[in-house]
């Protein structure tokens, strides 16, 4: 168990680095007192700029001297110059490394708490260590290059409160063509944790049993279907109710939806109570359609946004008749009911929600679908739930 803030080897070469920094203090350490003492001595500069100079030229000669009589030091308990960091085990690192890399290989590496501010974890950064089981990983990093965990013992990685909203891995977050020429991915790995705000996700992901996907859709780019098939059964956890935007995956992962949905807003969305028009919301603020005069407008009303229109008993959708109003449902012209409302509840396409004033909710998770602006008519509310749901099932 230790700190280790530098290797010896490191340490060396650093000062190796700054060996013509050290030299130029001299000079101009030198140089600035001589000439402060000859610009008053020939009347061109007062004592109190000379004393000045003087006091900065001798600070850098002084900088010079204490750079250049450092001593490379090692507590042979810990570690030893020649070994270097081949046996360490567990790491903490310092608390100011933007980057974090150069970990690769390390045979008995068990531990990494990551600092604080880390930002991004490099390419290939633990490859290889092989006994490494755990890293903790600040909400700070918010960025993942190829490769970084490839061919190590992680059995859990925790990605889910990072700040990686971007993931760009062509291959796989363990790529085994890495350039550490890793013969296979982590082979331990039983649980993945995707971050919690990542909307892309480009590369493909052959790894870990559990896979938990916090979305209430899968990140763009993302791909479930695996190029390389799984070689065991594995489960994706998905927030409630939304198992059905996860159902294009490989045949060997099973899709449950048991994640607590958390909204990324920290208030419920409430419209603005004075518009003149009747207009419905999804529950993150985006106006979707908007009701005037019979007219379904998409978004706004605008020239070419129509997508519906009440037509005194039917519901005429992109020119063609969807559906027929009756009494509190909607049916098929061949009278099969496609959209009912029983008191607070609304049925369709096997979809059941909860009218809670001009809220429309899951009945499920009791979490908001959308929201109106104003108290809808029952036209108005079934045509929207009907919007709403075919949409979704076309997505």
């Amino acid at each position: 168990m230790c700190f280790v803030m530098k290797s010896p080897k490191t340490f060396q070469k650093e000062l190796d680095e700054v060996q013509g920094m050290i030299y130029l203090y001299q000079v101009l350490g030198t140089a600035a007192v001589e000439q402060a003492e000859h610009e008053y001595a020939v009347g061109n500069m007062n004592l109190g700029d000379a004393a000045s100079s003087t006091i900065v030229g001798e600070y850098m000669k002084l900088l010079s001297d204490m750079l250049s009589s450092q001593e490379i030091k090692a507590n042979p308990s810990c570690i030893a110059p020649e070994i270097e960091i081949k046996t360490l085990r567990h790491y903490k690192m310092p608390l100011q490394a933007p980057i974090v890399s150069g970990f690769s290989h390390l045979p008995e590496l068990l531990s990494v708490e990551l600092p604080p501010d880390a930002s991004t974890i490099a390419r290939g950064a633990f490859a290889g260590c092989m006994k490494l089981h755990h890293v903790k990983i600040p909400k700070s990093v918010s960025h993942l290059e190829n490769g970084a965990f490839d061919n190590c013992g992680l059995v859990e990685i925790d990605l889910s409160e990072t700040a990686i909203r971007d993931y760009d891995g062509h291959y796989s977050m363990f790529d085994r063509r890495c350039s550490y020429s890793c013969d296979h991915d982590c082979p331990n790995l039983e649980t993945v944790r995707l971050p919690k705000n990542a909307y892309r996700w480009n590369g493909s992901i052959e790894y870990g049993t559990e896979l938990y996907i916090y979305s209430a859709k899968p990140p763009k780019d993302i791909d479930l279907n695996w190029n390389y098939k799984p070689k065991q059964p594995r489960t994706l956890h998905v927030p409630r109710g939304c198992k059905l935007n996860y159902s294009d995956i490989n045949e060997k992962t099973t899709v449950v939806d048991d994640i607590e949905f958390v909204p990324t807003h920290k208030k419920e969305f409430v419209p603005d109570p004075t518009e003149e028009n009747l207009s419905l919301y999804s529950s993150e603020g985006t106006r979707v359609l908007v009701f005037n005069n019979g007219k379904i407008y998409l978004s706004e009303i605008i020239d070419g946004s129509i997508v519906g229109e009440i037509d005194n008993n039917k519901l005429v959708i992109g020119g063609k008749e969807a559906a027929i109003f009756k009494e509190v449902s909607m049916y098929t012209s061949e009278g099969k009911k496609i959209v009912s409302l029983d008191g607070s509840e609304l049925s369709c396409l096997n979809y059941t929600a909860i009218v809670n004033g001009k809220k429309i909710c899951d009945k499920n998770t009791e979490e908001t679908i959308a929201v109106f602006n104003k108290t809808p008519n029952i036209k108005e509310l079934l045509a929207a739930y009907f919007i709403i749901i075919s949409v979704l099932k076309s997505n």
